[in-house]
């Protein structure tokens, strides 16, 4: 059992033994023993325990009439669902808790539930609902002097200057965050995730040695707790870091291992981020057809899950590859079975419940069969089938 496990799993002993759920009086959101607990097993990326833990306490909020903690607790689900992929849950879970939060005049938990409802935005590639929210939210938290509050909308607005494309701007805000962890290392990486979107800033801008500074406190603590999402992001880090100092060998070899650790983790944002990275590694390798593959399989997650920002850099990256068309024009037999069911004239939502699919999946199936063939609408799909079977 890795050392992350033990610790965890002592501490959740510990919290479910002291809050009971019929625990009475009135406690502190954050320091409730059961969401100490669902918070602890989200970072650790236990997400169907936490989960679990997380809903139990909903369910008692509403038993018992009282929500002052719901604010709080919604913010915590909005994050876990972000970071599981489920965006649409996490964002119906961000908007309640900032309804909650606003309707009670919790003013300084808005610092938060905006940050919550912004880093959904900007997961999903809406800038300027995104910086909205997140400005809203850092100009409460200064107002309230709340530094931690204020650390998060700021790790949202990198986050999404990095998903932009600017590394520049993505540096400047995360220059407060950057130097504490140079200054203080890491405790748990998993409370400052964004370090690896800072690592990869400093490197978009030839900052090389800020970025082992930062890294290297975050990587040694990854190895030392056994986190398997903090190790993936720490190798994907090191090999963009590997890379941008002249070992692109290495920096495969990096990438490589990230996506073995990534592949097991039920997040499937950062796997597809460790494909992109490992696509543009082997693209400056001249290995063009491993290139394609993982940037093409990168670009098929970010279109699951919407991330359209991403998605459109993946395939700005797939473009620079110069794969022939009949490489990148190749359909998998899913993206075969929707192809042909709609060629056929069914609608999305008639093929989702013929091939026992999400509506969602298909969609982002049929975006990506449209790519692959060149074509725009279901009437030039159906047409280029039936030329192709005529």
């Amino acid at each position: 059992m890795s050392k992350i496990r033990i610790g965890f799993g002592l501490g959740l002993s510990l919290a479910l033994a002291v809050g009971g759920a019929g625990a009475a009086g009135p406690v502190e959101p954050a320091l409730e023993p059961r969401l100490l607990a669902g918070t602890v097993m989200k970072w650790a990326g236990h997400f169907d325990q936490a989960r679990e833990l997380l809903l139990g306490l909903q369910a008692r909020a509403a038993r018992t009439g009282d929500d002052s903690m719901l604010p709080y607790l919604l913010y915590q689900m909005a994050e876990l669902e972000c970071w599981a992929g489920d965006w649409g849950r996490a964002a119906r879970c961000a908007e309640q808790s900032d309804e909650l939060a606003a309707e009670s005049g919790q003013q300084i938990m808005r610092a938060i539930t905006l940050y919550a409802r912004g880093l959904v935005a900007a997961h999903r590639g809406g800038a300027g609902e995104a910086r909205a929210l997140l400005g809203d939210g850092l100009a409460l938290a200064q107002g309230d002097a709340c530094d931690a509050f204020a650390g998060l909308n700021r790790s949202a607005l990198g986050f999404l200057e990095l998903s932009l494309g600017d590394c520049a701007a993505a540096r400047r805000q995360l220059a407060e965050l950057i130097e504490q962890v140079t200054r203080y290392g890491v405790a748990e990486p998993a409370v400052v995730r964004w370090v690896p979107d800072a690592v990869e800033a400093l490197i978009g801008v030839g900052d090389l040695m800020t970025a082992e500074a930062v890294l290297a406190p975050f990587e040694s603590r990854a190895q030392a707790l056994e986190g398997g999402w903090a190790l993936a992001a720490a190798a994907r880090c090191r090999g963009l870091l590997s890379a941008a100092g002249g070992d692109t060998g290495a920096g495969i070899d990096q990438l490589a291992r990230a996506l073995r650790l990534a592949e097991d983790l039920a997040q499937p944002f950062e796997l597809a981020r460790c494909l992109f990275v490992h696509g543009r590694l082997l693209r400056r390798a001249r290995q063009k057809k491993l290139a394609g593959a993982s940037l093409m399989r990168s670009r098929d997650i970010f279109d699951e899950l919407g991330a359209r920002l991403w998605s459109a850099r993946a395939g700005e990256e797939l473009g620079r590859v110069g794969l022939r068309r009949s490489q990148t024009g190749v359909l998998t037999p899913g993206e075969e079975r929707v192809a042909g069911l709609v060629a056929e004239g069914l609608t999305n939502r008639e093929v989702a419940e013929r091939l026992f699919m999400s509506p969602k999946t298909v969609d982002a199936t049929l975006a990506r069969v449209y790519r692959k063939l060149g074509v725009r609408s279901r009437t030039e799909l159906a047409s280029r089938r039936g030329a192709a079977s005529g």
